[in-house]
């Protein structure tokens, strides 16, 4: 009985060691894409499946580029696409 409330608590522990470790990656990524502008960071194949309203190929191809989440790079493609296409 014992063990398994030990083994409890080490999985929980681990879990939210990976967890504050990837909120923490994710934060030091996003402060680097706001200090130097994201734009810095997206190569010209992105820009132009944007600019073709290829939105999906471009964050996918943006996920490739830089292993960001889902979330985060929708985030930055979107908000490119609102400034630079008219």
């Amino acid at each position: 009985m014992y063990w398994l409330i030990l083994m409890f608590t080490v999985i929980i522990f681990i879990g939210l060691q990976i967890t504050k470790r990837d909120r923490t990656a994710r934060q030091n990524f996003l402060d680097k894409y706001s200090k130097e502008g994201y734009e810095s960071g997206m190569s010209e194949i992105v820009k132009e499946y944007i600019q073709n309203g290829q939105k999906i190929q471009a964050i996918k191809q943006f996920r490739t580029e830089t292993g960001l989440g889902l979330k985060d790079a929708k985030e930055i493609i979107c908000l490119y696409d609102i400034e630079h296409t008219k």
